[in-house]
């Protein structure tokens, strides 16, 4: 969700632009609340889309990828890149309007969790091993960062698109 209320507390903020980032947004708003709220919702979500889907698909590309299939958590044997695949986006109506969230799905966790902040694992299944860590990647995160102001002015720009379209 992109947040234009410049509250720096705001837990459903994702991106903190400037206001010279953020410029038209409030116009484009005042705009959408004009329309028919199914019509809005789906502007709004179809803008989001378009504005994600380059930073998505690098994303997918960044993310790492054994060579070998490997168990997950609850033993089921998948094939590599298992986390790329498990790369999605979820929209839903939420309390400060459409949030879209990037993530993984459920069973591909480890790869935020563990490869793109790092952890230090001592013991397996309740049992002390040697210790051993992973290193932080941020193959997730600063592609996110890097691509902030591209998807906020690509969001821009399809939601001045859809707009136009709806209000004729």
């Amino acid at each position: 969700m992109i947040c234009t209320d410049g509250d720096e507390k705001c837990k459903y903020c994702v991106l903190k632009m400037s206001d010279d980032v953020l410029a038209g947004l409030k116009e484009l708003n005042a705009k959408l609340l004009k329309i028919d709220a199914k019509l809005a919702k789906k502007t709004l979500k179809s803008a989001m889309m378009y504005a994600t889907s380059p930073t998505v698909k690098e994303i997918k590309l960044a993310a790492p990828r054994g060579k070998d299939a490997h168990r997950t958590h609850k033993g089921r044997l998948v094939a590599p890149g298992l986390l790329s695949r498990s790369i999605v986006r979820r929209g839903a109506l939420g309390k400060n309007g459409y949030e879209l969230k990037i993530g993984v799905k459920g069973e591909a966790f480890y790869g935020v969790s563990f490869l793109d902040k790092g952890i230090t694992v001592t013991s397996r299944k309740g049992k002390k091993i040697k210790p051993y860590t992973i290193k932080a990647d941020n193959w997730f995160k600063s592609r996110f960062e890097k691509d902030q102001h591209k998807i906020v002015a690509r969001f821009r720009s399809k939601l001045q698109q859809r707009v136009e379209e709806a209000t004729r």
